[in-house]
């Protein structure tokens, strides 16, 4: 049976309540023979974040849901994993950029879950090879990455939005250099190509890219993405 989506209040009611019923202190997850819930509702947390981040672009959300389910679970892990969780926030909340937070907590969240699969293994509830069938690359999709110039120079910090037919979004920060690197797969097919500024960003009227190319309806760009390593360098003109 499918676990329900889960969002932070939710998880942290699920595990808050076993333990108002026996009124004892909560014992570290890793300890528990519910360590296969957890993982499994951390694995609907990473699956809502990625709807936020890849489909509809909404960075700080992601973030947002990330943080606040590590939050809420980190009572009930062990104490190397909540100094884990404390140091990745802090290091998170000093990025300048959301989609930056959201990875760094993303790590995070993938360690609880290794560290939840091997508990669960240990008790009998699932084979550690499981529960990574999800997270397989698929064979058909593309690494992608390149370099943005424009005017001849490399494109402002911003980021590079790749919208596919079905109006699945995929995000890539741009670096200062203009190159950027997607982090996650992205499927074969075509797309159309948003080129963003950073919001609030103070850039110069001659190095800021113009405001067709911020929108994938008007900026004219589209790209191909096939199976493999697929390099995609712009090279943007007034």
């Amino acid at each position: 049976m499918r676990l329900p989506r889960l969002t932070p209040v939710s998880l942290a009611f699920a595990l808050t309540f076993p333990a108002a019923l026996d009124a004892q202190e909560p014992k570290p997850v890793s300890q528990q023979h519910d360590a296969k819930a957890l993982v499994d509702s951390l694995k609907e947390v990473i699956n809502t974040g990625a709807e936020l981040f890849n489909r509809n672009g909404d960075y700080a959300g992601c973030y947002r849901v990330y943080q606040g389910a590590l939050l809420a679970v980190k009572p009930f892990l062990m104490v190397d994993l909540q100094n884990k969780i404390d140091q990745a926030i802090a290091k998170a909340e000093r990025m300048p950029r959301f989609d930056d937070r959201a990875f760094a907590l993303r790590k995070v969240i993938d360690e609880i879950r290794e560290h939840g699969r091997g508990a669960a293994s240990k008790a009998g509830g699932t084979k550690k090879g499981d529960m990574k069938a999800s997270a397989a690359i698929d064979p058909t999709a593309g690494r992608v990455q390149g370099k943005i110039n424009y005017a001849g120079r490399p494109a402002p910090p911003g980021f590079i939005t790749l919208v596919g037919k079905d109006e699945r979004r995929f995000s890539a920060s741009i670096a200062a250099d203009g190159t950027y690197t997607f982090k996650t797969p992205i499927p074969e097919g075509t797309y159309r190509v948003a080129i963003e500024r950073v919001p609030r960003a103070k850039i110069p009227a001659h190095l800021d890219i113009p405001e067709r190319f911020r929108a994938e309806a008007t900026s004219g760009l589209t790209v191909e993405v096939k199976r493999g390593m697929v390099i995609l360098n712009f090279e943007l003109t007034r």
